[in-house]
């Protein structure tokens, strides 16, 4: 994976390293309502006279000692990113597996202050279906503005929550059972996020009967349109080629006999008048709207009777147990935490787990976590834009905070990335979890600029706050090469390499046997601007940029 973000980094150097402060500086993220981000912008020349004598800051940030790899590798896969206080935290539990074990108990691990603080600050997100259909039609909020709060929350819990695995589980399934917030299922989004929440870390069968009867699916892929005379076969189609089996198992057939069984659940529309016995915006099973007749799909048989709504619960449970879903789902998870092309004993292997535990995720991610290719995995995972943000803003310590409007940091971050927001894809499929979509050019570009723009402070700037480049020199007058090591070992929680002690010193016109001189303009630079050259080097690299 390191090679292909290497390509790419080189394809992306029309721009080169020195005008990547012009780039971050100059070209930044603007939400949809255009709003400016106003930055700094100074022109630095080498001076012939010594500045008066200051004292060099104490640094604010050290690592005390070099990282454990299997901690590292562990919270690279399961949490926002390594950070030293997360490693000591993994360490105090007991270690890699002692802490991931208690982490699938999620309402066991106390959450921290800032985690239990974010729900406040998007008060939308509360607002009911009912609510939010009002805001709409009076020409308030709408679907846009409900999609970024909700994006913006998952974002900022990925960053803070001590809950991290049912967060990667969270985007996991998010992912696989995908409903856009952009579509008409919009209404039902954030309810629908709840569910997958609670769910998360269960049985995948109890998951699937839930999200496949909840009103934003039932909307999003058709089936509250379905009616007995015309069944709308587009949930029954992809409830079996993305949720479950997957293609090749079935045929067209059997595809018309999915959407019979599925017919008679819908949602109930403010302007249904129709059944008032049943409550505004709520999934409910319509035996009239129910196509009768045999329908048989992979072994399961129906003779038509909807039993009121029981014999598609039926249907959704024994896909969920089916040995094909089972090798899909083992699939999904191990290309998600071990690699884009896991191997076929490891997927045998989770399968074989997934069916004995009754579709239980939790012993399948014990499992992973210690098989062998789990361990010999890491780096061999591209970061998304999403999470190379996440993991960029743990390290260097961003804090945002509550917003007071919506041009704060809070609701403009998940423009800072340049990529895809949460949740955004338009297609039920669901976004992609490969290198191949995530190392072009272009995203690197837009990664170097995110960069810069953080370690800098440049953007956002409203209702957020920044540590300086200079809470990451070192303290003394440590030579280029240490400065070097220094940072790598903060950032990539490993040595560095003599390439990149070399690209550092060149990005800030040393030597790597230089001495930093706090005094001197090299020393004072390296504390504000040239200090964001430094730290451009260490998070543009592949180290970084991978998990």
């Amino acid at each position: 994976m390191s090679a292909q973000l290497a390509a790419a980094a080189a394809e992306s150097k029309v721009v080169p390293t020195s005008s990547l402060s012009t780039l971050a500086r100059g070209k930044k993220r603007h939400h949809k309502k255009k709003h400016h981000a106003k930055h700094h912008k100074k022109k630095h020349k080498k001076h012939k006279k010594k500045h008066p004598a200051t004292p060099a800051p104490k640094p604010v940030v050290t690592a005390d000692k070099p990282a454990n790899p299997g901690v590292v590798h562990l919270a690279d896969r399961f949490t926002g990113g390594y950070t030293t206080a997360l490693g000591q935290a993994i360490t105090a539990a007991g270690g890699t597996l002692a802490w991931f074990d208690k982490q699938l108990a999620p309402d066991q691990v106390a959450e921290s202050t800032r985690g239990l603080q974010l729900w406040s600050w998007f008060p939308l997100l509360a607002h009911t279906p009912a609510q939010r259909y009002a805001s709409e039609r009076s020409g308030g909020f709408g679907s846009w503005d409900y999609g970024i709060d909700l994006a913006s929350w998952t974002i900022l819990r990925r960053v803070h929550s001590n809950r991290a695995v049912l967060e990667a589980m969270v985007e996991l399934w998010s992912d696989h059972l995908h409903i856009a917030v952009g579509s008409d299922a919009w209404y039902w989004r954030q309810d629908y996020d709840a569910l997958i929440r609670a769910h998360a870390l269960g049985k995948f069968s109890t998951l699937l009967v839930a999200a496949a009867l909840h009103p934003a699916m039932l909307v999003f892929l058709n089936n509250a349109e379905s009616t007995a005379d015309h069944p709308d076969e587009n949930q029954g189609r992809e409830l079996l080629e993305l949720h479950t089996v997957g293609r090749g198992l079935y045929d067209e057939d059997q595809v018309k006999a999915s959407a019979r069984i599925l017919s008679g659940w819908t949602v109930k529309w403010p302007w249904d008048d129709d059944h008032p016995a049943v409550a505004t915006w709520s999934a409910y099973y319509d035996p009239d709207r129910h196509a009768t007749g045999p329908a048989t799909v992979l072994g399961f048989t129906s003779n038509g009777d909807g039993r009121s709504g029981q014999t598609a619960k039926d249907y959704l449970d024994y896909l969920a147990h089916h040995p094909s879903t089972a090798h899909r789902i083992a699939t999904k998870i191990a290309t998600r935490f071990v690699s884009d092309s896991p191997s076929d004993a490891l997927v045998t292997k989770l399968a074989q787990v997934y069916l004995a535990s009754d579709t239980d995720v939790r012993p399948v991610l014990q499992a992973l976590v210690r098989h062998p290719e789990f361990a010999a995995s890491a780096k061999k995972k591209v970061r998304t834009p999403v999470a190379d943000m996440i993991a960029t803003i743990r390290l260097l310590g961003v804090d945002v905070g509550a917003p007071t409007s919506r041009d704060d940091a809070a609701h403009t971050m998940v423009y800072v990335h340049g990529g895809l927001q949460p949740y955004s894809w338009p297609r039920p499929d669901g976004p992609p979890d490969s290198a191949a979509e995530y190392a072009s050019a272009s995203r690197m570009l837009n990664s170097f600029a995110m960069h810069w723009n953080l370690a800098g402070g440049y953007w956002p700037t409203d209702g957020v706050s920044y540590r300086t480049p200079g809470a990451f020199l070192p303290a003394g007058t440590p030579t280029v090469a240490q400065y070097a090591e220094h940072l790598s070992q903060l950032f990539h929680a490993t040595s560095t390499t003599a390439t990149t002690t070399q690209a550092l010193a060149q990005a800030i016109g040393m030597s790597p046997g230089d001495t930093i001189d706090p005094t001197s303009w090299q020393g004072e630079g390296l504390r504000e601007w040239l200090g964001v050259r430094a730290l451009g080097v260490i998070l543009d690299h592949p180290r970084h940029m991978t998990r």
